[in-house]
């Protein structure tokens, strides 16, 4: 079992409700279980969470976050396929201090951090 937490870069409301979810994922699901806060909506230019909230937030939990874009298909199977990784190698989701995560996709390898 693994976790994606999603927030939308442009509905501070869904940014805020990821405190909420992390104390109840710790609660119900443990610490063991792999989770990765995915920054959606990175297409769009008027955004209400800056990339320094995005990125506090996956620190503050010590959770890798990644810059997606469901209308671009911007790292979706990327982080996807992440998870699954972390699952069939038993990985936690933790990265230790949280941040950048190095994506291996298409072409190029990609950077991805809030």
């Amino acid at each position: 079992m693994g976790i994606l937490l999603v927030f939308s870069m442009t509905d501070k409301s869904s940014f805020n409700s990821i405190e909420l979810w992390m104390r109840q994922i710790r609660l119900y699901a443990g610490e063991s279980i792999p989770v990765i806060i995915l920054c959606n909506k990175v297409d769009v230019n008027s955004k209400e969470v800056s990339e320094v909230q995005s990125r506090g937030l996956g620190q503050r939990h010590g959770l890798n976050t990644i810059y997606t874009s469901a209308l671009d298909n911007k790292n979706i199977t990327e982080c996807v396929l992440e998870l699954y990784n972390r699952i069939s190698d038993g990985r936690r989701g933790k990265s230790g201090e949280g941040g950048l995560l190095q994506l291996r996709g298409s072409a190029q390898t990609t950077y991805c951090g809030c």
